[in-house]
């Protein structure tokens, strides 16, 4: 359901600019509505506006339905007493669907469930809940997906960042080597973009934190 959606809204975008050109060619306003000089309308930028219009009816119905499925099926599965299975796995599937369809999915209200994975019991939870922040991360910090209609918008992030570096921080000390690794490697992405320096982010992270994870990645001790 999550590519379906994500497949209309490239597709809405496609036919919204077809009709923006369309509307400009013959005199008319931009995307989205407008005819041309004296309010006509032209038969392709009709044809366009109703294919926009059907696109973003049913990218509203899947919309509906994926969360519904999030809250009555992925919220319970990301619970369940199998940490090594259901709920690294459902940590895993978020990840995917929110570089999938980051316009919906890439919020606080589902970030927040990485957050507090971070900090899960079973370490094959938190091994995990590392590895996918960091494709997050990355696909977010891709300059192909810093623009679009349905972009991965690294701001989006911003809050996330700022409440639960502390706690990947600690995690590069985890009691699970493969878990620390994973933190480092977060924890690394994030100092080579520059993100402990935005304003909004600055005032979580503390001057030795950052000589620690240095000091993670360049000992060859550790």
């Amino acid at each position: 359901m999550v590519e379906a959606a994500a497949e209309l809204v490239v597709k809405a975008a496609v036919h919204d600019r077809q009709l923006e050109a369309e509307n400009k060619k013959n005199g008319g306003g931009g995307g989205g509505g407008g005819g041309a000089k004296g309010g006509s309308e032209s038969a392709k930028a009709k044809d366009l506006r109703e294919r926009v219009e059907a696109l973003r009816d049913s990218t509203a119905s899947l919309d509906a339905v994926i969360n519904k499925a999030f809250d009555g099926v992925w919220v319970l599965r990301v619970k369940d007493i199998d940490g090594d299975l259901l709920r690294a796995q459902s940590i895993q599937a978020l990840g995917r669907w929110i570089v999938e369809y980051p316009g919906m999915l890439l919020d606080d209200t589902k970030l927040k469930y990485f957050g507090w994975a971070l900090s899960d019991p079973e370490l094959a939870v938190r091994k995990a809940t590392f590895t996918t922040l960091q494709a997050i991360y990355k696909a977010c910090f891709d300059e192909e997906n810093s623009s679009g209609d349905d972009a991965l918008d690294q701001n989006k992030l911003t809050n996330f960042t700022a409440r639960f570096v502390q706690r990947s921080f600690e995690a590069a000390m985890d009691v699970d080597e493969g878990v620390a690794i994973e933190a480092v490697k977060l924890l690394r992405l994030l100092l080579d973009e520059g993100i402990f320096g935005e304003e909004s982010v600055e005032d979580a992270v503390r001057d030795d934190d950052v000589d620690k994870v240095d000091w993670l990645i360049f000992d060859p001790d550790k």
